[in-house]
């Protein structure tokens, strides 16, 4: 969730700080997802207003980020399951400029060695708060860029919408916020794309609810054109996920033809069918994807969008828990479940067709060279194109994409 500078409260409150520290703890050590913690808090405390829930879901967040550089500094090892959470929300605290309340859970801190450890060179790993395997791990992929690509990961994700071109234009929408004093700003590399101020909460404003646009980051609204598609195709969109690209990718064909939406998982849909209902996209059928569907999709997609489970890291703006939750484990199994799904699912793809290859990581060993690997075992397939959208350049999430086409 991006960061929101002016609902910081000038006084920290007991309550609402430590809520934070124990969702950290928990999804540091107990290996839980922020995302759902988060929520079930929320949804368990209806008496927090509109700025407390905001400073929990953001300071959560900020913790997450920094957790490994607050634990250096408060003079722990960030790997101890028993360090004091206290110490590193003090270690917060002092970082983001507060003056420590005279609590008693920090009455016995001298804090006189944090403010010192704040002046003190950082290494890599601290500066970044990165576990030392995943630091070593992309120092291995990118070199001296993984530095730069951390820098920016590092810092809050923008708040950016997507018009919704079948409903609205970006100059209607932009009057109908501006009214709400909502000021918006064009972003020049993506067309249908506005970037807001941070700290707006946007899903109970008519224009969310009647479907005018959809909260999706710039990067991630660059893949949808990259498949090339146009009016009248067919499209299978096979790991659609929350659907962000699925709607897109009806705005790009005008509505015309057929978008066949699937994943693995049910509730994900269940989401999508919401979504494109809002949005008014008829033209978009909602599947479970299994083996029995891709049998009987076989060559009947003109265009095959592959946005594959991956490890995230190109999105840790928004998602920092995911650098506690991974393990070289981990990411050998979804590299090997990223090379099931390009080995199974483009025999939808019509000879002649085009597929992308989708990521919205930055590792090379889950992008460039899981396309090298399908073109060595499909020599069938030519790329014709493949990008990197890096977090240091662009500003925003971090995405590959590859444009691949089946002979015919």
């Amino acid at each position: 969730m991006p960061h929101s500078p002016d609902i910081r409260p000038m006084k920290l409150h007991r309550g609402l700080l430590m809520a934070v520290g124990e969702l950290v703890h928990q999804v540091v050590f107990g290996k839980a997802y922020a995302d759902k913690l988060i929520a079930a808090l929320l949804k368990s405390q209806s008496r927090w207003g509109k700025r407390d829930r905001s400073f929990v879901v953001e300071t959560t967040q900020d913790v997450l980020r920094h957790f490994r550089l607050l634990a250096t500094i408060s003079g722990q090892n960030y790997t101890d399951a028993q360090l004091d959470m206290q110490l590193v929300l003090a270690a917060w605290a002092l970082k983001q400029g507060y003056e420590l309340p005279d609590w008693e859970e920090w009455k016995k801190y001298d804090i006189t060695g944090i403010h010192s450890a704040l002046l003190e060179p950082l290494t890599p790993t601290d500066k970044y708060s990165m576990p030392d395997w995943l630091y070593e791990l992309g120092k291995q992929q990118l070199g001296e860029r993984w530095d730069d690509e951390l820098a920016a990961l590092n810092q809050p994700a923008k708040l950016v919408i997507r018009v919704n071109t079948l409903r609205t234009t970006k100059e209607k929408l932009r009057k109908l916020l501006a009214d709400k004093g909502i000021v918006t700003e064009n972003i020049v590399e993506v067309p249908d794309a506005l970037q807001l101020p941070a700290n707006k909460y946007l899903l109970k404003l008519p224009e969310y609810e009647t479907g005018l646009f959809e909260i999706q980051d710039a990067a991630s609204q660059m893949v949808a054109p990259y498949l090339e598609v146009a009016p009248g195709m067919t499209v299978i969109d096979a790991c659609a996920g929350g659907g962000g690209k699925t709607l897109h990718l009806a705005n790009l064909m005008q509505n015309k033809g057929n978008i066949i939406a699937c994943d693995v998982e049910p509730i994900k849909l269940k989401s999508l069918e919401r979504r494109l209902q809002r949005a008014q996209v008829p033209t978009a059928k909602v599947q479970l994807i299994d083996k029995n569907l891709v049998a009987s999709l076989k060559h009947k997609a003109d265009r095959v969008l592959l946005d594959v489970p991956c490890t995230g890291l190109g999105v840790l703006k928004r998602n920092p828990d995911t650098k506690w939750l991974l393990s070289p484990d981990s990411i050998a199994g979804i590299e090997g479940t990223q090379r099931e799904i390009l080995a199974s699912y483009h025999t939808m793809l019509k000879p002649g067709g085009k597929l992308v290859y989708a990521t919205c990581s930055i590792l090379p060993s889950e992008d460039a060279a899981q396309v090298q690997w399908f073109l060595q075992q499909q020599p069938e397939y030519t790329l014709l194109k493949e990008q990197y959208l890096w977090p240091s350049q662009f500003g925003y999430d971090g995405f590959y994409m590859a444009l691949l086409e089946k002979g015919g």
